[in-house]
């Protein structure tokens, strides 16, 4: 009998709670056509060369690098859970404190939440000298709700270019791994290239984390009336 109360009660409490799916062909394609890349040219450069002539050569007319996915909810979606799953997702990734939390729960809308974060040290060059030159980057969400749909859009603005205490801003076409300029050296063309392919790298895969991320922990009540 023990044994029979415990299966039904899990019956209900599964019943109460459902699970939505979330899926988006285009950004499906793009992480295929992504991985594909990764798999098919030797070195960083070959492959930066390649991605530049490709789709996923991503910039706005700013010339900041964007991607934009429609991400499709399998049934009409709860925006103030959404907005919290939303939130923590963000939390997690960029570990964000109680205080900088609470600041995005205030600044983000009912149907929408705007998010900058930043991302460090995702391409160096080390010298002999021990001298180390690395990349930095702001990284922007902007991340509106529809009732079946998410539309997140992720932007990069700048790459910034550390060398000592100098900080130098560039866009994604400034990047010379495909161009060859003559006064660049074999590890600098390496580290430019390193700087394109991580940037485009986690810019698309911020957006496939965020959708696994909403599949492993939306979830909306039951609203069925129940019949007495």
């Amino acid at each position: 009998m023990r044994k029979t109360f415990v299966l039904l009660f899990a019956i209900c409490a599964w019943v109460s709670t459902y699970a939505v799916e979330f899926t988006s062909e285009k950004l499906t394609e793009t992480l295929n056509e992504w991985n594909a890349f990764s798999k098919n040219y030797p070195n960083e450069i070959a492959w930066a060369k390649a991605v530049a002539d490709s789709g996923l050569y991503s910039v706005n007319d700013k010339g900041d690098v964007e991607y934009t996915f429609i991400i499709k909810a399998s049934d009409t979606l709860d925006f103030a859970k959404l907005k919290e799953v939303t939130i923590d997702y963000i939390q997690y990734y960029f570990k964000i404190g109680n205080d900088a939390r609470a600041n995005l729960v205030q600044g983000s809308t009912e149907k929408s939440v705007f998010f900058q974060g930043y991302l460090s040290k995702y391409a160096y060059l080390q010298t002999g000298l021990g001298a180390v030159y690395y990349y930095t980057s702001d990284i922007i969400f902007d991340i509106k709700f529809k009732e079946d749909r998410i539309k997140f859009t992720v932007r990069v603005p700048d790459f910034v270019y550390h060398v000592g205490a100098n900080r130098f801003s560039q866009k994604l076409q400034r990047l010379d791994p495909f161009m060859h300029y003559k006064h660049y050296n074999r590890n600098e063309r390496d580290v430019e290239a390193k700087a394109m392919i991580n940037l485009l790298s986690k810019t698309i895969s911020y957006a496939s984390w965020y959708m696994v991320y909403l599949n492993e922990n939306y979830k909306a009540a039951d609203n069925s009336d129940e019949d007495w």
